[in-house]
């Protein structure tokens, strides 16, 4: 299926979610286990709780979107209520296939955070070179406000990313430990947009260049 990247990060993205491939969280960590969604490998899965939400509690499911190919992180138990706070870091890796010509060039997250009263979501994504350990890229996501989609491109286009999510829900900013104020999150979405590399687009402008020779001799 062709892709037709958005012009902005906020445009809506056209989700599609494939659901008979998903697996949860805990498999994969505990089997050293990847995916592999179009031509995006994601593997070397970790999480570090800061909270009560397992692996055992997260779904993890290829999905495509208008900007590429990705995850969805989908649980019931990503919430917090009163003075509960909830979360955790999810850690892995994406790199493109190796049959693959193309690079990842930008980093699209998007979730469904809500609140209610005094709650807070946020979502904070740090995109690592893992080559050399330079932040190539942050951005965040939280509500409130509700800013529920970003992205970023970054600072040079890689075949292989670290990914870091800190994924972080407070029931209650004021401190007023009410059970009617909360935070919550369903699903966390996760894409990325690709170029070719160098030396196939050289190739594309020299057989294209070619061809418009070749026409011209032939009239």
């Amino acid at each position: 299926m062709a892709l037709a990247l958005a012009s902005t990060f906020a445009a809506k993205a056209d989700i599609q979610v494939f659901t008979d491939q998903a697996v949860e969280l805990d498999q994969l960590i505990s089997n050293n286990g990847s995916i592999q969604v179009g031509d995006k490998i994601f593997s070397g899965f970790s999480l570090i709780p800061t909270g009560n939400i397992l692996p055992s509690q997260i779904i993890v499911t290829p999905i495509q979107d208008n900007y590429g190919w990705g995850l969805r992180f989908s649980s019931e138990n990503m919430t917090a209520i009163g003075a509960q706070v909830n979360g955790f870091v999810l850690q892995f890796n994406v790199s493109v296939a190796p049959e693959s010509n193309m690079l990842i060039s930008d980093v699209h997250l998007r979730y469904n955070g809500a609140s209610f009263g005094n709650g807070y979501s946020e979502v904070v994504e740090t995109a690592i070179d893992p080559t050399t350990d330079n932040v190539l890229g942050q951005t965040a996501v939280r509500n409130p406000p509700p800013e529920l989609s970003s992205g970023f491109n970054l600072s040079q286009p890689v075949s292989e990313l670290t990914i870091v999510k800190d994924v972080r829900l407070t029931g209650d900013t004021g401190q007023r430990l009410l059970s009617d104020n909360t935070a919550s999150i369903s699903w966390i979405d996760q894409t990325f947009s690709q170029i070719p590399e160098p030396s196939a687009a050289l190739l594309v402008v020299a057989g294209l260049f070619g061809l418009v020779l070749t026409t011209r001799r032939n009239h």
